[in-house]
């Protein structure tokens, strides 16, 4: 009965990492968990740990701790489907690219060449692509880290990560 009275005793720690979720949630923002989850499941479990003879103590520790696993699990959701969200749309990109090399000989100089794949503004996932004296270069953006990108070898034929 005492658990199930912890979430009515408590709502800030629910408010607080919902905040956070929503916050973490958001494109390139998925690293900032690392930075509050992992100190504050430290201490959660540390304070669960020193106050085993006091149950209404013990019982608040483990709750945060409970809402902080599911605060991360949350936020790796989210930037999971993000990623693969984002891959699909370049995976397609990728594919109207190619089915245009096959019947033109060459890739174009810009998506915008593609009647399908032409847009008036940003692209989706921060996508972009470029043809020029150096070759084509076709990249998105990673959604959990800011300032890295996922671009495609065309020689190869895969997507590769690059770091920051």
């Amino acid at each position: 009965m005492l658990l199930l009275s912890l979430p009515s005793r408590h709502p800030y720690l629910i408010v607080i990492w919902a905040v956070i979720t929503f916050m973490c949630g958001a494109e390139h923002a998925g690293f900032v968990i690392y930075l509050l989850a992992a100190p504050s499941l430290v201490y959660a479990v540390t304070r669960c740990l020193f106050n085993l003879r006091s149950a209404k103590v013990r019982n608040k520790y483990a709750f945060l701790t409970a809402v902080i696993l599911l605060s991360s699990a949350i936020v790796a959701g989210v930037h999971t489907w993000r990623h693969h969200q984002a891959r699909d749309y370049a995976d397609t990109i990728v594919a109207a690219l190619e089915k245009h090399q096959q019947q033109y000989g060459k890739l174009p100089v810009s998506l915008d060449e593609i009647p399908a794949l032409a847009s008036d503004g940003r692209r989706p996932h921060m996508l972009a692509y470029l043809n020029g004296k150096d070759g084509p270069y076709l990249m998105y953006a990673a959604t959990f880290v800011p300032f890295e990108a996922w671009h495609y070898d065309f020689k190869e034929r895969l997507w590769v990560y690059d770091y920051d």
